[in-house]
């Protein structure tokens, strides 16, 4: 999570690197909070977190993200033909879903 600071003086965003929901939810509270106790709830702040299929994103959004990372797997082969299917499946499965 970013550091206080980056959080509280920060119009851009967060980037979370937690390893769960349980973990994510605390972390935007705990930002949520830097940034009310800083005076500055009201402006604009971007949470984004990685979401590899439909459910997690809509739990993501559940809990207070604004902003959905998406890549494939990073340990597979990178190959162009393996990245385009995954982009063409990440359209038909998520983004064609998503309002």
């Amino acid at each position: 999570m970013a550091h206080r600071s980056n959080i509280v003086f920060s119009e851009g965003s967060s980037q979370s690197k937690a390893e769960d929901y349980v973990e994510l939810e605390e972390q935007i509270g705990t930002i949520r909070r830097h940034r009310s106790e800083a005076g500055r709830s009201d402006l604009p702040f971007d949470i984004r977190a990685f979401a590899s299929n439909l459910d997690d994103i809509k739990r993501c959004e559940e809990i207070g993200v604004t902003s959905i990372n998406a890549s494939p797997d990073a340990n597979a082969k990178s190959t162009k033909d393996y990245f385009t299917d995954w982009i063409k499946q990440y359209a038909d499965e998520v983004i064609s879903k998503v309002s």
